[in-house]
Order: C-alpha cells, then sequence, then structure tokens
C-alpha cells in the first residue's frame, strides 16, 4: 500500500528545505525513499505520512535499531497489518482499527492529557474519543462500535482505515511527539 502526499506540501516542504541548505542532492533511497543530502550520505527524508522532511539523525543514531514489540496476539481479527513507529519503538498490529486503540494507549502515556484534548473534536456526528460511550455518537450505535481503554475513555472503531489514522495523527499533533503509523509489509 503506498503512502500518498499532495504535491503543493511536497513542494512547501522542499522549497523551505532548500532554502535553509543549498547545494543538497536528492535521489531515491531504497531503504528511506526520497531523501536529501550530500550524495550518497543522505541527512534527511521525505515523509510522506506526515507531508515533511525529517532528520534520519546521525549515522550512529540510524544504527541503533528500536525495539519491536508485536501487539497482534491481542487482536480480536486479523486485517491489513499496521506499524507504530514512536521515538523508542516499532510496535506491530494487526489492523487499523487495532492501531488506533494501541496507538492511543501509547501516546496517552507518552503525554497524559491527550485524549481529554482529543475529546474536544468533533466531526459531523461522531468524536473520536469521549470520556462516555453516549458521548461518542449522535445517534445510538451498539457498544460493539466502540472500545474503552484502560484509563475509561472510550474510542469509536467503526472506522475507514484512513480515519483511523488521521485520528492517531491528530493525537500526536495534539501530544507534540515523534509517532507514525503505516501500513506494514
Amino acid at each position: 500500500m503506498a503512502t500518498v502526499s499532495s504535491v503543493v506540501n511536497l513542494i512547501d516542504a522542499l522549497t523551505t528545505h532548500v532554502s535553509e541548505n543549498a547545494g543538497l542532492h536528492a535521489w531515491l533511497d531504497a531503504e528511506n525513499g526520497l531523501v536529501f543530502g550530500s550524495f550518497p550520505t543522505p541527512t534527511s527524508r521525505y515523509d510522506f505520512a506526515f507531508e515533511r522532511i525529517v532528520s534520519l539523525g546521525t549515522s550512529d543514531e540510524r544504527q541503533l535499531a528500536k525495539e519491536v514489540v508485536s501487539l497482534t496476539g491481542r487482536a480480536k481479527r486479523f486485517r491489513a497489518p499496521y506499524e507504530i513507529e514512536t521515538a523508542t519503538k516499532i510496535y506491530k498490529v494487526a489492523s487499523a482499527t487495532q492501531a488506533l486503540v494501541e496507538g492511543l494507549k501509547i501516546i496517552e502515556a507518552e503525554r497524559p492529557g491527550t485524549l481529554e484534548k482529543l475529546s474536544a473534536f468533533k466531526k459531523r456526528s461522531k468524536r473520536a474519543v469521549a470520556r462516555s460511550f453516549s458521548d461518542l455518537y449522535d445517534t445510538p450505535h451498539p457498544k460493539s462500535h466502540a472500545a474503552q481503554l484502560p484509563n475509561g475513555f472510550w474510542v469509536g472503531t467503526n472506522n475507514q482505515s484512513y480515519e483511523a489514522i488521521g485520528v492517531l495523527r491528530h493525537a500526536a499533533d495534539i501530544a507534540n511527539i515523534e509517532f507514525n503509523v503505516r501500513p506494514s509489509n
């Protein structure tokens, strides 16, 4: 599955990055995708999921492997696998729904209070998270359309995969933490 970015956002990111780093080279790297630096050593890459250019760190930092944690055993069913990447770990999950639930737990553990802030946002007919099940939806829904998190918050789980990932990105932005979700190979 591809991660897609709008051309306008790519151009904006490139314009800003190039104005700060004249003389850079750009190329497609098998491991990191679209990268920038002094060829053949990349120093940054374009993150299509977040539509921004991110640092690859020093070569010593890149060599440090992140701990991989599989949470697929907790899944009710296995759909399309995803990976949740934080500053220190990569979590393997079995679906976008599991990514949503586990990702919100990870974000809240990293930045307590994030779910409270996220619960203030509401789309057309539902909230992503709420303090009570009855506050999630404008119309009655079965409890099978939600999951209760350990801290008592409820999360709506009847989402398209892009909606679930969007909620996680919004929560990570609120928490201001390094966090990425992507389909797994």
